[in-house]
């Protein structure tokens, strides 16, 4: 219902129908478990484990025959036929029958807004791009004199290890479990430098530079991201980290020598990032590859614009999964403030945890008083605790452990 679909309505121009998508299909019929093909085939059908050879290598991207990968292909397309009848009766006995059709229009519109994308100001990308580009190269020479390693790469791990653990012999207050990473080594994550700055040993100098370094990684991270990926696709892309690569990607570009590009369709000046009805279990849509246009810092939303000739349209429905824990749990604060029209992460939330605090705080930037309805602005510091509310509140309604609660407080900057 997504990515088939918009295959074949690019490359042979029809558009099937109608259509029926076994992961929407699986996520009504058990929603807590994965959706992929291979897991509900080794639920519901007797099919062998063909997804990997005996190595665990993907047939898909590594088959070593034609006829291999062919094998691979016709189990795809069989194992999905036959789910769908187990499917199909599943969902019916739970009465989910215009659930699937509603499922099936989003995840329609999902792909619609993939073909569309969205356009891109080139000349304001260019704006950002020099800004960061000019804050990382500061940083870069700032760290390297505050430490006095004069050809200190602040993006090299083995670098930030040798300074870290062998030169300052530093000791993170973390759980042991933070401080290797899955290859075995001692970690330098934001984690990690953050637990360092906790300690009352180091040097002024040394928290500068471990300031410095957790600054230096989040414009490169915002180059790498966001920034130098929507250059025009004849362009290389670069300047940073991308959460978006996975580590096949990233081994595939590195054994070939292919270039990471942009992603912007230089023929229309759009990009086309990835939407997903079948992700989330409350029908929230989220946002994926080739990057998640979802999750833009608000400081970068200006390079995404209206082409000419065309408006932004936005919908959004206020505080979907909280509307849905309130009730479902009855909580009688936020129901009420959603009768009432009021913003809960501020009225109920922020108010509840910071109190006289927050209203200040929400004076000084001209909210006005307790209690805030649904669309009021909040910046500076009232916008800071609000967000740390509502982030440490969804936290908690999605079970997270104390210890990520924690760590989610302690991320917050100030």
């Amino acid at each position: 219902g997504y990515y088939d679909k918009i295959v074949m309505l690019k490359q042979l121009g029809i558009n099937v129908k109608p259509c029926l998508d076994t992961m929407l299909l699986h996520r009504l019929v058990a929603s807590e478990l994965p959706h992929t093909l291979g897991y509900c085939g080794s639920v519901y059908t007797e099919a062998p484990s063909w997804k990997t050879d005996r190595n665990g290598k993907k047939k898909a991207y590594g088959s070593e025959t034609d006829w291999e990968l062919h094998e691979y292909c016709a189990y795809d397309v069989a194992i999905t036929a036959a789910l769908i009848p187990p499917l199909w009766t599943e969902a019916n006995r739970r009465n989910q029958s215009e659930l699937i059709k509603t499922d099936h229009q989003l995840q329609s519109i999902c792909a619609d807004m993939h073909i569309v994308g969205m356009y891109a100001d080139q000349q304001r990308r260019k704006e950002y791009e020099v800004k960061l580009l000019r804050e990382v190269a500061t940083r870069r020479d700032h760290i390297r004199t505050m430490s006095g390693y004069e050809k200190l790469n602040p993006a090299s791990v083995h670098q930030l290890r040798e300074l870290l653990y062998e030169d300052w012999k530093l000791d993170p207050p973390v759980e042991a479990k933070f401080l290797i990473t899955a290859t075995g080594d001692p970690s330098t994550s934001d984690h990690i430098l953050r637990a360092c700055l906790t300690l009352k040993t180091l040097t002024t100098e040394q928290r500068e530079v471990l300031t410095n370094i957790r600054h230096y990684r989040k414009a490169q991270k915002l180059l790498g991201t966001y920034v130098t990926k929507l250059r025009p696709s004849t362009m290389e892309a670069w300047g940073g980290w991308d959460d978006d690569d996975s580590w096949m990607e990233r081994e595939w570009r590195e054994k070939y020598g292919v270039a990471k590009l942009g992603i912007v369709d230089p023929r229309t000046g759009r990009f086309h990032a990835g939407y997903n009805a079948h992700i989330t279990t409350s029908g929230r849509l989220s946002s994926s590859k080739p990057i998640n246009a979802q999750n833009f810092p608000s400081g970068l939303r200006s390079m995404v614009v209206a082409q000419k000739g065309n408006i932004l349209v936005g919908a959004d429905m206020d505080q979907l999964e909280l509307r849905l824990a309130a009730s479902r749990w009855k909580s009688q604060k936020y129901l009420e403030a959603f009768a009432e029209g009021l913003d809960p992460h501020s009225s109920v939330t922020a108010y509840a945890v910071f109190g006289e605090l927050f209203e200040k705080a929400a004076q000084e930037c001209g909210a006005g008083p307790f209690p805030w309805r649904t669309g009021t602005k909040f910046t500076g510091k009232a916008k800071t605790l609000r967000n740390l509310a509502k982030t440490v509140q969804y936290a908690s309604q999605y079970a997270a452990t104390v210890q990520t609660v924690h760590r989610v407080i302690t991320q917050t900057e100030t």
